[in-house]
């Protein structure tokens, strides 16, 4: 499995980026796989995995918040491949930073 992430904020809005190995990691940190600069991301956020046939899981680190289709998840939450899933930085609906595409 695969997924798509594009940036909606700051000058890298719009830029896809693929993650095929995992565990893939985002946040400001300079080691995340997908460095996200942005007010409310931890040095490192967000971890996704590929659980194998349970498909992706997002974990967030420590005390950090994402939300995922308006929701605020504080632990891991299996991701399903379906459309878009939106991801924000934490529990603002105006922070919206990245969004992924799960794709078979």
């Amino acid at each position: 499995m695969k997924i798509r992430l594009e940036r909606v904020d700051g000058t890298a809005a719009g830029s896809p980026i693929e993650a095929s190995r995992f565990p893939f990691t985002l946040g400001q940190a300079k080691s995340c796989d997908l460095q996200i600069v942005a007010k409310g991301v931890w040095d490192t956020h967000l971890i996704l995995d590929n659980a194998g046939e349970k498909g992706i899981t997002a974990t967030p680190i420590s005390d950090a918040l994402i939300m995922i289709n308006g929701v605020s998840q504080g632990k891991t939450v299996r991701l399903k491949a379906v459309s878009y899933t939106h991801l924000r930085a934490h529990e603002t609906r105006e922070d919206l930073v990245c969004r992924l595409l799960l794709e078979k």
